[in-house]
């Protein structure tokens, strides 16, 4: 705004640009920033973030078929639910990578792209993929002659089943139940990724147990152990200061962030969830952009909403500036991280070549640091982690960490033969990756007393 004024104040012509001409201009630019604001708000976010009020006018103006576009997870359980809580009858799906003719839900079978993209304005297609294909998809079927799109992810789930707990209203609440209720939404989840419904009552695996915590062992302080500024003060206070990741900074926006005054190297992260970890090695070679999309849109997200991992949903949304740390002879910098049963460190995991080709891969150890016989989701690295010179002080510190718990991960990295806690978890894989062989599911779930 201010270059376009300047351009026009000083190198215009004074007669051109003068008195009434110069107010239109003015006015004119002043119109195009308001509508482009709008514009790369919605071409970044879409609609994701619709209320119950403004979901019941898209389905009027909606075509009369509805489709669900994304047979995977989002599609097969909460999406489904909410669209059919919200009265509509879903005809059928439709999916880049599912032949035609599949039944995915209660008979709801997919259709072919083409017989899709024949309906044109008689259709109203759902997006229910992951965000980072949102924006190909809603492309694909624009280009195709479908007008009629909503597009419905968590960050969506989040904005419409808040605005519904607002209202505070009996009969909503019943109507939205198998999103609402914790166990309901649980359920399904497990079952889609697993394969059969978790026992929540009587549970017996490993990732049927972490459900079961999620659902009933909800001590307050785990709020703060999940948020990773607060727990750096758990830390400090249960084990000592140096133990914990030295804090550059801690931020409520990304606007407030003073890049100039972080070193060169840097991690930014949310403080209340996973995920949106930005890594800074060089500053003169780091996309600022690029970190504030991501870290944008991490902001607005309760994690709460996504896996039902309660501790989140009253986290704080900041930012965290950290320092980096790095190996010297290394760039993949090892996880250690340790699982404790009832305040007892029972078994540890290293995660390796995160960033790296091929990615992430984990393995397991016995408390002795003895390979254990299975994988939990992803694959082993061929060549063993080795032993880490202060394991044994790790299992100790875990343990006085997790004193009282039924249930935690600590985390830990080893650098230049300093140990640093990482963060603590008490889901990991939320409880819903699976082990292979399955028995080990099963182990892991006697080494936990509820």
């Amino acid at each position: 705004k201010k270059i376009f004024i300047e351009n026009y104040m000083v190198n215009g012509d004074v007669g051109k640009w003068s008195g009434q001409n110069f107010s239109k201009i003015v006015w004119s630019y002043f119109i195009f920033q308001q509508w482009y604001q709008y514009y790369e708000k919605y071409d970044k976010e879409g609609d994701n973030q619709l209320n119950f009020e403004e979901m019941k006018k898209k389905l009027q103006t909606g075509g009369g078929y509805k489709c669900l576009f994304g047979a995977g997870l989002i599609g097969c359980t909460w999406a489904y639910d909410l669209v059919k809580a919200m009265g509509c009858e879903i005809n059928f799906y439709c999916d880049n990578n599912k032949e035609e003719g599949l039944e995915i839900r209660e008979g709801v079978r997919t259709i072919s792209l083409d017989k899709l993209y024949s309906f044109k304005d008689d259709v109203l297609v759902f997006i229910t993929v992951a965000h980072k294909d949102q924006k190909t998809i809603k492309t694909q079927l624009e280009k195709n002659g479908i007008r009629n799109i909503i597009v419905i992810d968590y960050l969506f789930m989040q904005t419409f089943m808040e605005d519904i707990l607002k209202k505070n209203d009996r009969r909503l609440n019943e109507q939205f139940k198998y999103i609402l209720d914790d166990k309901e939404y649980i359920s399904r989840q497990f079952e889609y990724y697993l394969g059969y419904c978790p026992n929540l009552d009587n549970p017996k695996t490993f990732n049927e147990k972490l459900q079961w915590l999620k659902l009933y062992d909800r001590n307050p302080k785990y709020t703060q152990l999940v948020d990773k500024y607060e727990v750096k003060k758990y830390v400090a206070n249960i084990i000592g200061e140096e133990y914990v990741i030295p804090t550059l900074g801690i931020y409520n926006s990304f606007e407030e962030i003073d890049f100039e005054k972080l070193p060169q190297q840097f991690v930014l992260k949310c403080t209340h969830g996973c995920g949106g970890v930005m890594v800074c090695k060089d500053k003169t070679g780091f996309d600022i952009n690029i970190a504030k999309e991501v870290l944008h849109r991490k902001l607005k997200q309760n994690q709460y909403w996504y896996g039902r991992e309660w501790p989140y949903k009253n986290v704080k949304p900041r930012i965290i500036a950290e320092q980096y740390l790095e190996e010297a002879d290394t760039e993949d910098l090892v996880d250690y991280k340790v699982l404790c049963m009832n305040g007892t460190a029972k078994l540890a995991f290293t995660c390796t070549n995160r960033f790296g080709e091929g990615g992430l891969c984990v393995n397991f150890y016995d408390r002795y640091w003895n390979p254990m016989p299975f994988k939990r989701h992803y694959p082993r690295r061929r060549r063993e982690v080795n032993k880490p010179t202060r394991y044994e002080e790790m299992l100790i510190l875990s343990e006085k960490l997790s004193t009282g718990m039924r249930f935690v991960r600590v985390d830990f990295y080893f650098v230049k033969e300093r140990i640093f806690i990482g963060e603590m978890t008490f889901y990991p894989g939320n409880g819903i990756e699976e082990f292979m062989p399955e028995e080990w599911d099963y182990k892991l779930g006697e080494m936990i007393q509820l």
